[in-house]
């Protein structure tokens, strides 16, 4: 699952690293990328409202495989170099999104308990590993195979991978439903079983709030530094490599102090407070900052609001009534791709309307902060029973 997650993350990274290279080959302004990525999120919302009946029915091995053919399917239409073709590209990578809750169902039922934030943990550090395999790959292939080749390498390798978890299918998928009937009224399902009871609700929101943090860190943090208090390039591109790289560890560290006894509520209402406090350090930036104070700053940032999602994502499973670990995934997912969308747009709306990078931390950091006040407040045992027994009921007339 850490493989099948580092090559999807690979595979949507390879239009943003050659933005440039794409843009002069087709004569565009390289602002179109932006389009590029909002379709992909919202195809990425899309699917992973739409996943849970097809986790259930074929597999979380299958759909795992089914997204790798899709990253595939989305970078060899990008490799005819077209422009019209693009946003069928992004539409077919947005798919990536499907491959947690699949991954999700698999690890809830093979992973013992008290493990199970540590190994979630470990699984989605696919995201950084992914874009260190990107960041490697991409430029290395571009020198060989020239720039449409490059997609056309990166994707056989996400294809060949697909086939590959072949033989683990009969036993990871031994839990399927071949005759459950899909419908468009799963999505309504699947968004009523996230929004209607607590527990879910909770974490969807604490998603929503710790997923649009890492959006605008990752999309904004460089651009502050470089043109918000005059940092040169190289030093802004440096302690976001470093506040990154950090990030790799923390997000393992926080599952394994889970697994060690804490509640993962309580871990997840501490990195709500810090994000909430990072974000707020990173609006204070000012040129008279130190590059050691500026890039504490940011690990503390990437520690906590780049951090989340091995100890949520666990804690979803762990939550989730039985059987519906995929679908209560992909609610959760769902939340997490719109704040990644309506975030950096706030952002940029805030930037332009101030002129100022201020603003937009300081708006982001309110969230957070309630998000962390809200997981203090402990579970109660109805809350629970009430998801469960309603879930299956609505579950019997499906199977």
């Amino acid at each position: 699952m850490l493989v099948q997650q580092s090559l999807n993350y690979t595979c949507q990274l390879v239009v943003p690293i050659l933005a440039t290279n794409l843009a002069a080959d087709l004569g565009v302004d390289s602002s179109l990328l932006g389009v590029f990525l909002f379709i992909v999120n919202v195809n990425a919302t899309i699917a992973a409202m739409c996943c849970g009946g097809f986790v259930l029915r074929y597999g979380g091995m299958r759909v795992s495989q089914f997204t790798m053919v899709m990253m595939a399917a989305g970078l060899g239409i990008a490799s005819f170099g077209q422009l019209w073709l693009f946003p069928f590209a992004a539409m077919c990578l947005g798919v990536a999104a499907v491959s947690t809750p699949a991954s999700s169902h698999i690890l809830q039922r093979f992973c013992p308990p008290r493990l199970a934030p540590t190994i979630f943990s470990i699984k989605q550090t696919g995201v950084p590993i992914g874009s260190v395999v990107a960041g490697l790959l991409v430029p290395f292939y571009l020198g060989i195979f020239g720039l449409y080749g490059t997609f056309i390498a990166i994707g056989a390798m996400a294809f060949v991978a697909a086939f590959l978890l072949q033989p683990l299918r009969p036993i990871y998928d031994d839990d399927r439903q071949p005759g459950r009937s899909l419908s468009p009224s799963d999505v309504g399902r699947t968004i009523r079983l996230v929004l209607r009871f607590r527990p879910l609700r909770e974490l969807a929101l604490a998603g929503f709030a710790f997923g649009g943090l890492q959006a605008i860190f990752a999309g904004f943090l460089v651009n502050y530094l470089e043109n918000g208090i005059g940092r040169p390039l190289a030093e802004a591109g440096q302690i976001f490599a470093t506040a990154s790289g950090v990030g790799i560890g923390t997000r393992i560290l926080w599952g394994i102090v889970c697994s060690q006894g804490v509640p993962p509520r309580i871990v997840l209402s501490l990195i709500g407070f810090g994000a909430a406090a990072s974000a707020v350090a990173t609006a204070l930036y000012t040129p008279e900052w130190s590059t050691l104070a500026i890039t504490l700053v940011a690990i503390c940032y990437s520690a906590t609001a780049v951090s989340w999602h091995g100890v949520l994502l666990a804690e979803t499973a762990r939550l989730a009534p039985e059987g519906l670990v995929g679908p209560s995934t992909g609610g959760i997912i769902s939340c997490i791709s719109l704040s990644m969308m309506s975030y950096p747009a706030m952002f940029g709306g805030l930037l332009a309307l101030t002129e100022s990078y201020v603003w937009g931390f300081l708006v982001a950091a309110v969230p957070a902060t309630l998000v962390g006040l809200l997981l203090l407040r402990p579970l109660r045992a109805d809350d629970l029973a009430a998801a469960s027994e309603a879930a299956a009921a609505r579950s019997v007339p499906e199977a």
